[in-house]
């Protein structure tokens, strides 16, 4: 019993180990992205970050487990705890906001369970020294690092339509479209927890194209740009310049503005059409087109999808309550 103790304490000491070196290399390659080191076009480390750090973390952790003479199960325990222990330290540490440590933790618990099985066999069929292993695996890292910043994948596009049945004319649909106000507050859970929103749209003048538009988001003003201006059928605008994504809260509370939160989704392009139905109806099309610039963009594009349409559908049914009310 004693000695299983003993064990104990040293892999816990060990696996302190890949968790602080983790640690670091999320600060350096952090520092890299907040431009001290790279120029503006090579910023793009987030493969890095999400998916080969986490990785090799837990294959640390898996394969020191397994050293240690732990079961496979008790080696993806390690990995979590590893794991969980450096999201921990991120967010007291102010380097990520809830919301981010939120949505990472799903990725992340699925390379972890990866990473420690892969280390537990890795460790069955090597007699090399742990510090070999080791370091083989952060030279990997970096090696990734370096590449990913050096060769930055292209951007995802991708566009997003929603629709509304409103019992109203396309005449009156239009008159509250063009000046969107007392947008109510938010009860969406990614809204409430600071996920950037609408909180007022409005043209500028008379409209018209090449007219200006603006888009108060609660992270900053987004100006637009219209292209088509048809009344009663469609307006359709171009974005100019898209704020930050969200205003993150910290675990103690407090804004965080982080890099990552200015370049990983940028606006490109929106608009709203008008389809006249019987009975005086109106079918309301919104669609937005954007770019995401994080990785892995199949992963982080399922919530900008969600995020996105949940954007439309604040806007277009606050039109539809007004439209509706105005009959």
């Amino acid at each position: 019993e004693a000695d299983a103790t003993g064990t104990s304490d040293r892999l816990a000491g060990q696996l302190v180990i890949p968790a602080l070196l983790c640690w670091v290399m999320i600060f350096g390659l952090t520092s890299l992205a907040e431009r001290k080191f790279l120029p503006r076009e090579n910023q793009y480390l987030s493969l890095s970050l999400l998916v080969v750090l986490p990785l090799v973390t837990a294959g640390l952790a898996g394969f020191l487990s397994a050293r240690a003479g732990r079961t496979m199960s008790q080696s993806i325990g390690a990995a979590f705890l590893t794991l969980t222990a450096i999201l921990t330290i991120l967010g007291f540490a102010a380097m990520e906001g809830v919301v981010c440590v939120l949505m990472a933790a799903l990725p992340v618990g699925f390379l972890g369970i990866i990473g420690a099985m892969l280390g537990h066999w890795l460790a069955a069929l090597t007699a090399r020294p742990a510090y070999r292993v080791q370091s083989a695996a952060w030279l990997l890292v970096i090696v990734c690092a370096a590449g990913e910043a050096l060769t930055p994948p292209a951007p995802l596009e991708d566009v997003v339509s929603s629709e509304v049945i409103i019992n109203a004319t396309p005449a009156q649909v239009w008159a509250q479209l063009k000046d969107i106000r007392d947008l109510p507050k938010p009860t969406e859970p990614l809204f409430v927890l600071g996920v950037a929103h609408p909180l007022e749209t409005y043209v500028v003048g008379n409209g018209g194209v090449g007219a200006a538009r603006v888009c108060r988001l609660s992270t900053g003003d987004m100006p637009e740009l219209i292209s088509v201006w048809k009344p009663e059928q469609e307006l359709k605008f171009t974005v100019l310049d898209t704020p930050a994504a969200m205003r993150e809260a910290t675990f103690f509370g407090q804004d965080l503005d982080t890099p990552h939160l200015h370049s990983t989704y940028a606006s490109v392009e929106g608009g709203f059409r008008l389809e006249a139905l019987p009975g005086g109806r109106t079918r309301m099309i919104g669609t937005s087109r954007y770019l995401l610039t994080i990785t892995p963009a199949t992963y982080w594009n399922i919530w900008t999808r969600h995020i996105v349409g949940q954007v439309q559908l604040r806007v277009m049914n606050h039109v539809k309550a007004k439209a509706e009310a105005s009959r």
